[in-house]
């Protein structure tokens, strides 16, 4: 039904642009998609459930819900479309701007069988960035270069629908999404009610409820604070109200 997509495929690049806030500078990012990680999400978040339609021409999602029941390999032409139509999504969430840059390290690691084990040695923070998708999905990518005064390089990593929030009409899923990670990753309360902006030295460690895989997260970065509902307050503060828990 499909042509191998690591014979065929080649990773592509796509470039993205946005402003880090009013008078902020300019970034570019390369973010480069390889077959893997297409393949990732073909494999474990494009199904009859999750509303792809929003993102890929039908005739692709079926073709892919299709290889996925057949434990096959993508077309590298979908593969191709996948890219297109993920960078576009990637983009519009920088003009917003709507994205989240962070540190990450992980301390386990799973193997392919589904195994979880710990990292004992050269522990790395890597720099990634959460995008708020338009469609009510999510993006991230992993930086290469995180302190690169010129172009950023960058691969992506996954785009999937959040459960429950990303099914929803577009606008209100992204709007949930943006509530669902300030929660998560803003966890300071203000006397007002709602959540502090991270200083950069704050981290959350998060345990995946699947594997039981511990991740260490700090120096957030929300891109722009506006944008993810943060008001200056009297106090000096910068809070978002609608969040609460």
């Amino acid at each position: 039904m499909s042509t191998m997509a690591q014979d065929f495929f080649k990773p592509e690049k796509v470039t993205l642009t946005w402003n880090e806030g009013s008078g902020g500078p300019a970034v570019t990012l390369d973010c480069w998609f390889e077959s893997k990680a297409i393949r990732h999400v073909v494999e474990k978040h494009v199904n009859i459930a999750e509303p792809w339609r929003r993102v890929l021409n039908a005739s692709v999602v079926d073709r892919l819900t299709a290889v996925v029941s057949a434990r096959g390999l993508p077309a590298a032409a979908d593969c191709r479309h996948f890219v297109e139509a993920t960078g576009r999504q990637l983009q519009q969430a920088c003009d917003q701007p709507l994205l989240c840059r962070f540190l990450e390290t992980a301390f386990h690691f799973v193997d392919a069988a589904g195994r979880l084990h710990p990292i004992l040695n050269n522990l790395k923070a890597r720099e990634k960035i959460l995008f708020i998708l338009p469609t009510g999905a999510v993006g991230f990518v992993s930086v290469d270069n995180p302190w690169s005064n010129g172009t950023l390089a960058a691969a992506f990593l996954t785009t999937f629908f959040p459960r429950q929030v990303g099914w929803v009409a577009p606008k209100r899923a992204a709007k949930a999404n943006v509530e669902r990670y300030v929660l998560r990753w803003a966890q300071q309360p203000h006397s007002s009610g709602g959540r502090l902006l991270p200083e950069l030295l704050e981290g959350v460690r998060e345990e995946d409820g699947d594997s039981g895989a511990v991740t260490q997260r700090e120096y957030f970065r929300f891109i722009s604070p506006e944008t993810w509902g943060f008001e200056l307050r009297k106090d000096g503060c910068q809070v978002r109200l609608g969040p609460r828990s």
